[in-house]
């Protein structure tokens, strides 16, 4: 939401999970990835807002915007949670304390004006 009304923003990413045991670290359980690329959006003319994305954290943010809709048996199911990510063809307001970290450049041309801002 901006003083000039609601802007929003998409991108395409892939959350990618190996819960078997591979043969050369069997002691690795679950392995979580992702690809893709952040999203912006044009919050006001020639100012740009950046949602990074976080190899780590990006798969608990799925999981945890999708987990309350699926049954509580499947909870543990991680195949089958992302399963149910994967064959999803809807949106999702994503929690508030799994937002990605959201930044701003004071000049798109200068990496070192980047700036936080907190949702």
């Amino acid at each position: 939401m901006t003083p000039a009304g609601e802007r929003s923003g998409s991108a395409v990413l892939a959350v990618y999970v190996n819960s078997g045991k591979p043969f050369l670290t069997p002691n690795v359980g679950v392995r979580y990835g992702l690809k893709g690329e952040a999203t912006v959006v044009e919050v006001a003319p020639g100012k740009y807002l950046f949602a990074l994305l976080d190899d780590q954290r990006t798969p608990e943010l799925a999981m945890q915007t999708w987990l309350p809709s699926l049954p509580k048996k499947q909870w543990d199911d991680v195949d089958a949670v992302f399963q149910t990510i994967q064959d999803a063809r809807e949106t999702r307001p994503v929690p508030r304390e799994f937002y990605p970290l959201l930044v701003t450049f004071g000049n798109l041309g200068n990496p070192a004006s980047v700036r936080e801002v907190k949702p």
